[in-house]
């Protein structure tokens, strides 16, 4: 499984208290390729929108406990962020690409 069916499979599983829930396992491959898109549409619109400054600071922080080199990472890890999120969203069932590398 796929990083983005994971995805997919974990939003369908919140649905579990309505009437008429199925499984994962037993929906058609149309619905679950249905939901594994809006992931993906999910992903890649994530990757439009500008990180806030926290979330930038707490990603420079997971590679340094220095202050000044943490001030310095915060402002270059929005692009490997992006980057992360294109290749998830990018994965398909078979682990091959759908899109490349930029988007």
């Amino acid at each position: 499984m796929t990083p983005i069916e994971a995805m997919a499979r974990a939003h369908w599983h919140r649905r579990d208290d309505v009437e008429g829930f199925m499984p994962w396992e037993e929906l058609q491959p149309e619905t679950r390729a249905s939901d594994v898109a809006d992931m993906r549409a999910a992903l890649l619109a994530l990757c439009e929108v500008e990180l806030p400054e926290e979330a930038k600071i707490e990603g420079a922080k997971e590679m340094t406990s220095d202050p000044e080199a943490i001030r310095l990472y915060s402002r270059a890890v929005t692009r490997p962020f992006r980057a992360v999120l294109r290749s998830i969203a990018s994965e398909s069932p078979e682990g091959q690409t759908t899109v490349g590398a930029d988007g």
